[in-house]
């Protein structure tokens, strides 16, 4: 039996998934197997993860398209691995990514850790690596990962592509499918909640996250409106603190209103951030500077803050 399974959904990718795949074959754990789980009809995919002879591959096509999640949740449950870990198809994994995740793995006494790790981010601007930090001892999840200590970017962050975790907790806690947007920070703040899981960083970049913001992805795609039910739903569940969700409305939400210029949207987060959270004038901050300064302009700002030497020097010093 195989320690470790790794799950790549794919749809219309068949130019970007062979890597992804080889990325995986090529760790210095061997001791795995992939799953590449295809989302609905797709023969150029199809015919091109044929060409890959590892006997360790195994390639699921899925009768009809049904997302990201779906496509997750059937490599879960095929996968014959103690240990699950996932990456997207246009994603690539350093060789030494799961050896040092399950390395870290060793060392904790958790019943059923998170492990997660940094990534290198690759935009068509350059590249920076995320997470700046990892979580505080008792620091809600939520606080972590949607709280901004400036006007550029968040120290927090969680990506599929980071992930291994048992795969009893994935079958437990599966991905909620349906979702079109922030599948991952859904399955990880529904899962903290188990009892005996805890979140856990391997203190390096193991892989590359590749940024291409103008293309589509099987699990992005959505409007305001999209991000605002699925973050209400997180209140009501009590999967994030006040603060969290207000800035969570204030910035991710409020950036897709903003880019459409739906004012009807701004008028809704304003609202619901007043009655339903505790906003800082900093996320006040925030939200006027998205509909000030458009999202080009402020990707560029973005990356050129994250790629400067003070940054990166802060980022190397805390590994």
């Amino acid at each position: 039996m195989v320690v470790v399974s790794v799950v790549i959904p794919t749809r219309n990718r068949s130019s970007l998934v062979g890597v992804a795949v080889e990325s995986v074959l090529q760790q210095t754990w061997m001791d795995l197997e992939v799953i590449v789980v295809i989302d609905g009809p797709d023969p150029d995919t199809a015919a091109a993860l044929e060409q890959l002879t590892d006997p360790r591959l195994r390639t699921i096509a899925l009768p009809q398209s049904s997302g990201a999640p779906k496509a997750r949740n059937t490599g879960v449950q095929a996968a014959q691995g103690d240990w699950v870990a996932f990456l997207d198809d246009d994603d690539e994994w350093y060789p030494n990514k799961l050896e040092t995740q399950l390395q870290l793995i060793q060392t904790l006494t958790c019943p059923s850790p998170i492990t997660a790790c940094r990534m290198t981010v690759k935009t068509p601007r350059g590249e920076f690596r995320v997470p700046r930090r990892f979580p505080e001892v008792s620091e809600p999840i939520s606080n972590y990962l949607f709280l901004r200590p400036n006007l550029i970017q968040g120290d927090g962050f969680f990506l599929t592509s980071m992930l291994l975790t048992r795969r009893q907790l994935m079958l437990d806690v599966p991905f909620q499918e349906g979702l079109k947007m922030c599948q991952d920070l859904d399955w990880l703040l529904r899962a903290i909640q188990v009892p005996g899981t805890e979140l856990h960083f391997a203190d390096a970049a193991l892989g590359t996250w590749n940024l291409d913001e103008d293309r589509p992805r099987i699990g992005t795609t959505g409007q305001w409106h999209t991000l605002f039910d699925w973050i209400q739903s997180c209140r009501q569940h009590n999967l994030v603190t006040p603060e969290a969700y207000a800035a969570f409305l204030m910035t991710q939400v409020n950036s897709l209103a903003s880019a459409s210029k739906d004012w009807q949207g701004l008028k809704t987060i304003l609202i619901s951030a007043w009655t339903d959270g505790k906003a800082s004038f900093k996320s006040y901050a925030l939200l006027l500077s998205m509909w000030v300064i458009p999202p080009t302009p402020r990707r560029i700002l973005r990356d050129a803050i994250l790629q400067s030497p003070l940054k990166r020097w802060s980022v190397r010093h805390e590994s």
